[in-house]
């Protein structure tokens, strides 16, 4: 998941700025192009949530992360024949729509939770931190392939990556759940998953709540508002 995010950091993420002056420079394109390309990713992504949400919960992320990391691929590679402001803003509100511009939060964090419980905290930190060494390496290169072979073909580059590296990594090792292959959280070993013997003691010690339960508690529109907050606030300022 963390190779998915960094490689999902194409569009979305903090790369993007490295091609706002070589596109603006040879298509006559401003900055605020870019903002509001930008933008138009946040708010498909605001719609498609929390459908993309519940299909992670059911299905799991083996069948979800390749057909984001695939098509995400195409629509990135297509950025390279971009010659009119409304193609790119179609593009990155596509990529918003299968859930890419915050891939971390959607494929990443969900699957992690179902992963670990008692060690979730250090779990996301480690995702978080593997993300952000993935930026550290990929941004320089990044910019090193813009520098020697031009942004076009550096955007069919990153396109490809994704579906090549992603897909068959997500197909051989993720999986939705530990239950679903005889594990607890946190790795435990799930003793009783070929038996009928009493299981009493093996319940983890979370409290779930189903999504009718979790919107009526304060804490859920706090977080909603804090985010929209914020990723509004990033939108105004990409645009001016």
């Amino acid at each position: 998941l963390a190779i998915f995010n960094t490689v999902a950091g194409s569009v979305g993420g903090s790369r993007v700025a490295l091609f706002i002056k070589p596109m603006g420079e040879d298509l006559g394109w401003s900055v605020a192009l870019f903002g509001w390309a930008q933008m138009a990713g946040m708010v498909t992504i605001i719609v498609s949530g929390p459908f993309l949400g519940q299909l992670i919960d059911r299905y799991g992320p083996r069948i979800l992360v390749p057909f984001a990391a695939l098509f995400g691929g195409l629509a990135v590679t297509t950025l390279a024949f971009v010659g009119s402001p409304w193609q790119m803003i179609l593009i990155f509100g596509f990529v918003g729509l299968i859930g890419l511009g915050q891939a971390g939060e959607l494929y990443g964090n969900v699957v992690i939770s179902k992963w670990f419980v008692r060690k979730r905290g250090k779990a996301l930190g480690i995702g978080f931190a593997l993300i952000t060494i993935g930026l550290v390496i990929f941004m320089p290169l990044t910019q090193w392939l813009i520098d020697e072979i031009g942004w076009a073909t550096t955007w069919i580059i990153l396109g490809l990556s994704g579906p090549t590296v992603v897909v068959p990594m997500a197909i051989i090792f993720l999986r939705r759940q530990p239950e679903d292959i005889g594990l607890l959280p946190d790795g435990e070993k799930n003793q009783f998953a070929e038996s009928e013997e009493n299981t009493e003691g093996m319940e983890v010690n979370e409290q779930s709540w189903t999504r009718s339960e979790a919107i009526r508690t304060p804490a859920f529109w706090l977080m909603v508002l804090g985010f929209g907050i914020a990723g509004f606030a990033t939108s105004i300022q990409a645009v001016f």
